[in-house]
């Protein structure tokens, strides 16, 4: 049996060419024979070549075609039933939903945790800014920046004992104290926003640990106090950061959270979660808004550096039972009520005395001062007054809640 291949049938067609070539020109052609030649139509070559190759076709036995298997019938899928596409269309429905409501509700305490973080920043900022003109009043009437600086570190470290913070302890604090531990704690809780943080967060009393020894108004010696106090904003502003972070993490976990997590969420919990962390972050340090007017902080600032100031200058001689001694002795303690005196001096000097009339010290003093040295002050004791004014100042830079 002789197969047919492309190769095969194009050997046949010229094979077939050349036979039909010679048929017509058998022996020796001539010219006009040869010319003749050229101008033959292709189809009969063409139609000599395909008669050898249907002869040659007709030689070959038939081929039986195989027999086609019919395909395997399929089942047909399954579709789901009615309930089942209401439960999933019910499940997705609930899915967004709470996503809706989880960061509506993170949008909302995020910028109430900002608001609040920028109250505290304009508190540091007025205190600040309070100790500046305290400052311009006090090197006016003695230029003394070094005097200044001690008083007004003994002052912040002091602020707790004498009531002057009155709930603003925090921001005269290394650190930010109490403030700073709870506004570090609350970022780790929004940072986790599943349930089970629910139940570990437990009561708003574990918000924030207890402060382990040493003092919040404590102020390292070779920090200047100005300094100290602007470095606050830098913490605060670092809080907050950690804020906007913890809630950018939690606003992408809600996202790619899958129906059955967003499904067991339960978004009232987190909202009375939120709340109870607003309300430590509120009790952890009180606001611009309950501090006094920047002026009056200004004023109740610089008077307590003249408290301090009157009460270095001053030489007190008190009874001490058994002989006079000079009082104080080291550092003046201004939460204990002053000794009896046996006679005290105090020298202040024409500018001091103006300056001590200007910002009202002598009228809580109950004093008048000349502000000459050619004449006297009244009454004859101001000095005893004065000193007693100055160990006894205990006003507060905050606003009392109304009662």
């Amino acid at each position: 049996m002789v197969s047919v291949t492309p190769a095969r049938v194009i050997a046949l067609q010229r094979a077939a060419g050349n036979r039909a070539t010679a048929a017509m020109f058998g022996g020796p052609a001539s010219a006009r024979r040869r010319a003749e030649l050229f101008h033959l139509p292709t189809s009969a070559v063409n139609r000599a070549a395909m008669q050898a190759v249907g002869q040659l076709l007709q030689r070959q036995p038939a081929k039986t075609p195989l027999a086609k298997t019919p395909p395997a019938k399929q089942p047909p899928a399954k579709q789901p039933t009615t309930a089942e596409r209401l439960k999933e269309l019910e499940t997705r429905q609930t899915a967004l939903e709470k996503r809706t409501a989880v960061l509506e509700l993170d949008g909302r305490y995020r910028a109430l945790f900002g608001e609040r973080m920028s109250s505290y920043k304009a508190a540091v900022l007025r205190i600040s800014g309070g100790l500046d003109a305290a400052q311009d009043g006090f090197k006016k009437a003695q230029e003394a920046q070094a005097r200044f600086e001690a008083l007004v570190a003994q002052l912040i470290i002091a602020a707790g004992a004498i009531g002057l913070a009155f709930g603003f302890e925090p921001l005269l604090s290394a650190g930010l104290g109490k403030l700073g531990r709870t506004s570090a704690q609350i970022a780790k809780r929004v940072e986790l926003w599943e349930n089970p943080v629910l139940q570990a967060a437990g009561s708003t009393a574990n918000i924030y640990p207890l402060a382990k020894g040493g003092r919040d108004g404590d102020v390292p010696a070779d920090v200047r106090p100005m300094a100290f106090l602007t470095k606050n904003l830098e913490e605060l502003e670092l809080h907050n950061q950690r804020l906007e972070h913890a809630f950018a993490t939690r606003a992408g976990g809600i996202k790619a959270a899958d129906n059955a997590k967003l499904d067991a969420l339960d978004v009232s919990a987190w909202d009375a979660q939120y709340s109870a962390l607003l309300a430590a972050l509120n009790a952890a340090c009180k606001g611009v808004e309950a501090m006094k007017s920047g002026s009056e902080v200004a004023r109740i600032l610089e008077r307590y550096l003249w408290a301090g100031w009157i009460r270095a200058q001053a030489k007190v001689h008190v009874n001490m039972g058994r002989g006079v001694a000079e009082y104080p002795a080291g550092k003046p303690d201004p939460s204990k009520p002053l000794p009896p005196m046996v006679s005290y001096g105090l020298d202040l000097g024409s500018y001091i005395e103006d300056r001590l009339n200007e910002i009202g010290v002598s009228k809580l003093a109950g004093v008048t001062l000349s502000g000459h040295w050619y004449s006297s002050n009244e009454p004859g004791d101001w000095a005893r007054r004065l000193l007693t004014w100055a160990y006894n100042y205990n006003e507060v830079i905050g606003v009392a809640p109304p009662k």
